[in-house]
This record gives C-alpha cells, structure tokens and sequence, in this order.
C-alpha cells in the first residue's frame, strides 16, 4: 500500500471539493436553453435636457424573448417622481415586442440638476404545470437634467384669407367705380 503524503487526504479532498462547487455555480447560475425570457431595450432611457414646466418623451421596448410562452409584464417607475410610463401593463406573445413611453413632466419648482430613476420590468408566465411562474426583474435607468425654465410656445395670429380676398375685391369695384364715374363726368 502507497503512503500518503504530508498532505494526505485533505490535500486531495480540496481541489475535488473545489471542482464540485465550480459546477454546481455554473448549473446553478446557467439557464437552461428553452426558459423564458424577458429583456428591454435600451438600458439607459436618456430623456435629455427638460426645462422647468416642459415635458420630455422616449420610447423603450421589452420583449418577450421565448419562442412558446406567453407571458405579462408591469412597469414601475422607482425614484423618478416627476416620470410616468405608457401602457404600465401588458402580455406578449412569444418572440414579440412592445414600445413603452417614458414621460417626464418636470415642476415648475424643480431645481435645476441631474435626475435619475429606474423601469422595474416585472413578469410572469405560464410554467408547464399551468401556475405563474414569476421571471426575474429587469431595470432600466431613467435619467434626465433640469436646466432652466421651458420656452413658451409662440402665439401667432391668423387672418382668414376668404374675407382678405373678399376685401380686395370689394376695393378694385370700387376704384374701378370711381374711375367709371369720373370719365362719365
């Protein structure tokens, strides 16, 4: 019989351990090839400067990645006050999308600075078994940056032109009139 090293059977038990672990991580962390999928896109929504009293609009999508599960979405808005999303909710066939508006409507008494939030993604799907299986959360940053105040849209006058043409012409009868009447004279 062989002796054992100094290391003896712990000095083998470890890197066997060690390999063990590593592949329940990667079994554990991997997702199989056929699971439901949700994604969004893009992953930053920039809204860009807004004025204070102006609004700002950009569309994201999600999308439902899997190619035989339906599944329903909501959108929260998380730490962003001043943005809204348009439609909150919905469902999604399989391998479709769906545009989503990001809305900021900033205050008149915000303060000029950078803001940030996040679109929580949440899902649900049918699992085999027919129960709603709840998908991991997706976030999406929203961000934007008050400066100053919102132009006000321009006030502009309008004259209908069927009574300018009709006042022109009522002024050539006239001079021609004149003109008619003075060479009658």
């Amino acid at each position: 019989m062989k002796k054992l090293s100094k290391r003896g059977i712990g000095g083998l038990l470890k890197p066997f351990l060690f390999l063990l672990l590593t592949a329940a991580v990667a079994l554990a962390v991997t997702a199989p090839a056929n699971a439901v999928g949700v994604g969004a896109s893009p992953s930053v929504v920039n809204l860009g400067t807004i004025g204070r009293g102006g609004s700002a609009t950009q569309d994201f999508r999600i999308y439902n990645t899997d190619n035989s599960t339906p599944l329903n979405y909501t959108v929260a808005v998380v730490g962003a006050n001043a943005v809204s999303v348009t439609p909150s909710s919905g469902a999604l066939n399989p391998l479709t999308n769906t545009t989503v508006t990001v809305q900021a409507n900033v205050h008149n008494s915000a303060k000029d600075g950078n803001y940030s939030g996040l679109l929580v993604v949440n899902s649900t799907a049918s699992g085999r078994t027919g129960q709603a299986v709840i998908l991991p959360a997706l976030a999406v940053t929203v961000k934007y940056l008050v400066n100053g105040t919102a132009p006000t849209p321009q006030s502009t006058t309008t004259i209908p032109l069927v009574p300018l043409v009709a006042a022109g012409v009522i002024v050539v009868v006239i001079a021609a009139l004149y003109v008619g009447i003075r060479r009658l004279r």
